[in-house]
Parts: C-alpha cells; structure tokens; sequence
C-alpha cells in the first residue's frame, strides 16, 4: 500500500480534554484517505476519544502529540483502528486492519 493523499474535511479539528493526555472530538471529522489501491473515508463523530498519540510525556521530546492537521488526522485514524466499534448490525469490531493503520501512520 503506497499512500497517495489525504483529504481532511470540516477542519479544524476541535477537541476539549477527556482526561489525562485524552482528548475528546467535539465536531464530525472526515478523513478521506487514497492509497494505490483504495479510497477511504473515515467520518468521525463528536465524541470519539483519542490520545493523539501513544507513549506518554518522555517520547513528546521526540514526536509531537498533537502536531499538523495531517498528523492529527493520521492519529485519529490510528485510534479508530485500535478502538473496536459496533458496527450497523450492533456487532463490536476493528473498523480499519491494524497492519493497513499501521502502514498508513508511518507513510503519513
């Protein structure tokens, strides 16, 4: 999978404080993401919780936890991978293949 853009729609992104380094979405969020391979669109709405980024304090000295618009967009997708859902049937699953996140937060 080779990323080839990212669309961030209804910026800015708005978030109020959820909790220690959380952060609640406070408007609907899409992140249209095209790949070699694929279109996707992820819309996100008020209320989903994230972190921006895993690994506390000592790695911000490294990696910014907020970041640009695409970095935060890349972080909220990232989170929406590793955050089961329920799905239109009321099932709980992972929206977004773990290895395709992945691949997609270190190309973005």
């Amino acid at each position: 999978m080779i990323l080839q853009n990212v669309e961030i729609k209804k910026t800015p992104i708005l978030v109020t404080i959820a909790g220690d380094r959380y952060f609640r979405l406070e408007k609907e969020l899409s992140i249209v993401v095209t790949t070699d391979n694929s279109v996707a669109e992820y819309k996100v709405m008020p209320g989903f919780v994230t972190d921006f980024r895993s690994g506390g304090p000592v790695v911000d000295l490294f990696i910014k936890q907020f970041g640009s618009d695409l970095m935060q967009a890349a972080y909220i997708c990232h989170d929406i991978a590793y955050t089961p859902m329920f799905t239109a049937d009321g099932h709980r699953s992972h929206q977004i293949e773990k290895n395709y996140t992945d691949a997609l937060l270190e190309q973005m």
